[in-house]
């Protein structure tokens, strides 16, 4: 591809809280740090359910040390990449 092409794809990404993306939808989701969502609030298993919910084709969970528990069961046998 191209470099400015590459370019014109990046332009299309963006970053945003749970909060903000709250009744969207995105072909594709990358949730980082799910245990950092879920114990920034009161509200963080809202949304962490949020964050996950958004994606109608890929999502992506990049995270550091074992998944919160409440996602464990959730993705056992999903295949892993990286």
């Amino acid at each position: 591809m191209a470099p400015d092409a590459r370019l014109a794809e990046l332009a299309h990404l963006g970053a945003l809280s749970a909060a903000q993306c709250k009744g969207l939808e995105f072909d594709a989701v990358v949730v980082a740090d799910p245990a950092a969502i879920l114990a920034q609030s009161p509200r963080g298993g809202h949304d962490l359910y949020v964050a996950l919910t958004r994606a109608t084709r890929r999502l992506t969970v990049a995270h550091h040390g074992p998944l919160p528990e409440p996602l464990r069961a959730a993705f056992a046998g999903r295949p892993k990449s990286g």
